[in-house]
């Protein structure tokens, strides 16, 4: 289990030792299918304001090691992302979430765009966001564990009553297996 100070030591070392890496975005969607398309808090807010019927979309699941919960997009049987369509195309590219607009993260991936054209990978304005993104995670995950953060979340973000109770299920159904976890980590 990481720490924010973990993940924030590990990105501070990744931008350092990638000064020099450039990216030109090919469109070929590997994005849209290497990515865990993890919803924050942030990005409930933007498509609340600008397009709310995205909204609808929002699942919840254990995060990669079953010890919490995220909110996300859900994939294709192909495991692309479900707003992927013909030709690579985005078709919530405007509204796409903040781990989407962050893509691609790490230099030893296999994205074609790695190398390309001269724009620099990593600024100081990516890394700003890459910790934003983690904070943000990080504070989800808690208000996810949280019967009360939960239902704020629920009642400010959600207005679709069945998407709610599915919601509200499936937590309640998650929540058990991913508290046992969490206190598996700690012997």
């Amino acid at each position: 289990m990481h720490t924010l100070a973990d993940i924030e030591k590990k990105i501070q070392k990744k931008y350092s030792e990638s000064q020099n890496v450039t990216y030109q975005c090919q469109r070929c969607g590997m994005c849209c299918y290497k990515l865990y398309n993890v919803v924050i808090i942030p990005d409930l807010e933007r498509l609340k304001r600008e397009n709310p019927e995205l909204l609808k979309h929002v699942r919840i699941r254990p995060n990669h090691n079953n010890t919490s919960l995220v909110l996300y997009f859900p994939k294709n049987p192909d495991s692309s992302c479900i707003f992927l369509k013909d030709k690579n195309v985005c078709t919530i590219h405007k509204f796409r979430p903040l781990v989407c607009r962050l893509f691609p993260t790490e230099v030893n991936n296999t994205c074609p765009g790695l190398h390309k054209g001269s724009e620099k990978l990593f600024t100081e304005e990516k890394f700003k966001k890459e910790m934003h993104f983690w904070r943000e995670y990080f504070r989800l995950e808690v208000y996810l564990r949280n019967k009360n953060k939960f239902e704020q979340i629920l009642a400010l973000y959600f207005e679709d009553e069945e998407q709610k109770k599915n919601l509200r299920t499936l937590r309640n159904s998650m929540l058990p297996t991913a508290l046992f976890n969490i206190r598996s980590l700690f012997p």
